[in-house]
């Protein structure tokens, strides 16, 4: 293969791009401003190789540099993490010859002393920085490059805040400004990611979101145990749908209607279940299979929405409208990922069917103008008062006794801010 940014990544363009037939905006446009020490934030479709498209020039860095700079990777869950290891650790370990480490809140997975690339989630970062293991010591002393995977679902909670104070206690640790790259498919404004995490004035932006048209069709179902089955029925015989993915907004709704699809239609014996109550070596098996099979079902919650693989899926169901135009075009863009068109069936049920179907033509109409939900930022004390702890368990020895006086001095801070009943009461 051809390319000019053969040149820019010596290391490793063969690696992660040899069987790209071609090469995706977004893979193109990154690689310049990473190099280059910049900070980014890269919005993209699903399934248009954003991982590849910063992983490339950060481990490219990092071989440049003779290894003595060093890569975070923070994703905001441990499934994500597990099916990143899987998707890139041959890439990165056998091809590149470097370390991958993966430390969640279940897992310690150091890949050689001296990680040069860890996927980790926030909350383990922050019992990282505590760390007294020399090894952990030693790898946050490297980190000069910061990947935020998945932006948009850490950009409105409380662990937005705490990747603030974390980033800053890394700095500080290590002395030197991190270059922080943040990506996702559904960024409402990319101000907003560069102004909560303090991005550099040089930051650049690439917005390389395809357009894909979507073809919806809205049902209405009144009897689930005998339409639900005829409509995956019709869906496999007159619409040729293999692989399908039903996305419903419960674990209740998974249970039940899995209970009706696993036992009748074309789906009986290859539909599966993936919720965040089942165990995660479930949840693994569960993607594997469907990922694999050329005929397969899944019924899931939020946990499939955001970056995990599995395959090719020929459609997808919303069974209920979603709660915001983020979550819904997360979940309707795992469908015909390589395609300019996007298979999505819409589900009214129930005495709400009417609010519901008013709904979706408001989630359709919103997001086919670009429209997604924006949220001002908050102050959230008890992340800081947490942190306040985190620092002092960081510095331990003498600190302990003040570390416990401000632990209770939190505890009951937090209590106070919750509820606003008891402010008088003290």
């Amino acid at each position: 293969m051809s390319n000019p940014l053969l040149l820019q990544l010596p290391n490793t363009f063969r690696a992660f791009y040899g069987g790209f037939l071609r090469l995706h905006k977004a893979q193109q446009e990154a690689v310049g401003p990473i190099l280059k020490g910049k900070d980014l934030v890269l919005q993209a479709a699903t399934g248009s190789g954003k991982s590849e498209a910063v992983l490339a020039p950060c481990l490219e860095r990092v071989i440049q540099s003779g290894r003595k700079t060093a890569v975070l990777y923070i994703i905001p869950t441990r499934a994500l993490a597990m099916d990143l290891k899987r998707r890139f650790e041959s890439i990165i370990t056998e091809r590149l010859g470097l370390n991958l480490a993966v430390r969640t809140g279940d897992i310690k997975r150091a890949g050689g002393k001296s990680p040069d690339i860890m996927l980790t989630t926030p909350e383990s970062l922050d019992l990282m920085l505590g760390s007294a293991n020399s090894d952990l010591k030693a790898f946050l002393f490297r980190v000069k490059i910061v990947i935020i995977d998945e932006v948009h679902s850490l950009i409105h909670q409380y662990r937005r805040r705490h990747l603030v104070y974390l980033f800053t206690r890394l700095e500080r640790k290590t002395g030197l400004p991190l270059q922080k790259i943040a990506m996702s498919a559904t960024i409402s404004r990319a101000d907003d990611v560069i102004g909560f995490f303090g991005f550099q004035d040089s930051v650049q932006s690439v917005m390389a979101s395809v357009k894909r048209k979507i073809r919806a069709r809205l049902l209405h179902i009144k009897k689930e145990k005998t339409e639900i089955p005829a409509l995956l029925n019709d869906l496999y015989d007159t619409w040729q749908y293999r692989k399908i993915l039903i996305f419903v907004n419960s674990r209740v709704a998974c249970d039940r209607l899995f209970s009706i699809v696993n036992k009748t239609g074309k789906f009986q014996g290859v539909s599966e279940l993936h919720y965040s109550n089942l165990k995660p070596l479930e949840r693994k098996k569960a993607e594997k299979r469907f990922r694999k099979r050329s005929h397969a079902l899944c019924i899931a919650t939020s946990t499939l929405e955001m970056g995990i693989d599995v395959g090719d899926v020929d459609a997808v169901l919303l069974y209920q409208p979603t709660g915001s135009v983020a979550a819904f075009l997360q979940r309707i863009g795992r469908s015909n990922r390589r395609e300019q068109e996007i298979n999505f069936w819409g589900i009214c049920c129930g005495d709400c069917s009417g609010d519901q179907l008013v709904r979706f033509l408001a989630l359709l109409e919103l997001s086919g103008k670009g429209k997604i939900e924006f949220h001002s930022d908050r102050t959230l004390p008890s992340v800081l008062s947490q942190q306040v702890i985190s620092c002092l368990y960081e510095k331990k020895g003498s600190h302990l006794r003040l570390c416990n006086l401000c632990f209770q001095i939190s505890t009951r801070f937090c209590l106070l801010f919750s509820n606003p009943l008891k402010k008088n009461a003290g």
